[in-house]
């Protein structure tokens, strides 16, 4: 019974051909067995669900990503104030920090959100997945944006100490990491902790619930945040997106 449960997840867990986010991964559906990476995926989504249950009846699911999203700025801006600064990182196309920019919109007062990108691809391996360095490059192209998101161009680990730098008292109330690797996402953890307001709101892109889930943005979580110092708010039930909110202690 339980072996059934987890393959009709599996079904929806791997991309399908018409899946344009991870059309990279695509091919890997045609395989009616998978092989070893089949039985790898259900450990993986097996332990995620192990470590994450606790959670859950004091969070909410919501469907996708695009709800995920909403919930996540909305919920910062019930935190607002104007000179609190709003970040992401990992833009790629645009479509999530168009979608939070246009929610900041609604404030009326100016409030902009910065987006951190190379615009070069994954820096790395996404180890225990299926993206290798150089992954959702755009040579360095820009996308359309919002005219109240402000690109930050280059990699992470270069340019955000500087905008660090270069902003005195920094007070950042949300931050959406989709860089899905490890370093960049210790990177940026380690860097804006400081700067972090209470109760502000963190979204993970890939948190957990697929293969390599405690490798990337989970272990840079768990890493430079202690327990006790965040609560997940809520979870996609269709997807990896997770958020949570930090608690000054």
């Amino acid at each position: 019974m339980i072996r059934s449960c987890i393959e009709v997840i599996i079904r929806h867990m791997i991309p399908g051909p018409h899946d344009t986010d991870f059309g990279l991964f695509s091919a890997a559906s045609t395989d009616a067995d998978f092989g070893a990476y089949r039985y790898y995926l259900e450990d993986e989504l097996r332990t995620s669900y192990d470590y994450f249950k606790p959670y859950f009846h004091e969070a909410i699911f919501l469907h996708d990503r695009y709800k995920l999203r909403a919930y996540a700025v909305n919920t910062a801006i019930s935190n607002h104030r104007s000179d609190y600064y709003y970040l992401e990182f990992g833009v790629w196309l645009g479509r999530s920090i168009n979608q939070a920019a246009e929610i900041l919109r609604t404030l009326e007062d100016g409030t902009r959100i910065y987006g951190f990108d190379s615009f070069e691809g994954l820096r790395e391996d996404w180890k225990g997945h299926l993206a290798p360095r150089g992954s959702f490059s755009l040579d360095k192209k820009v996308p359309p944006l919002s005219d109240n998101c402000v690109p930050v161009v280059g990699w992470i680990e270069d340019t955000l100490p500087q905008f660090i730098s270069e902003r005195k008292d920094l007070e950042i109330n949300f931050v959406h990491i989709d860089t899905d690797t490890y370093l960049s996402a210790k990177t940026i953890l380690r860097c804006v902790k400081p700067h972090l307001v209470n109760n502000a709101v963190i979204l993970f892109d890939e948190l957990y619930n697929f293969s390599g889930w405690s490798t990337g943005e989970f272990k840079a979580l768990t890493e430079e945040f202690r327990e006790e110092e965040f609560k997940f708010l809520a979870f996609a039930r269709k997807g990896r997106q997770v958020v949570i909110q930090y608690k000054k202690i």
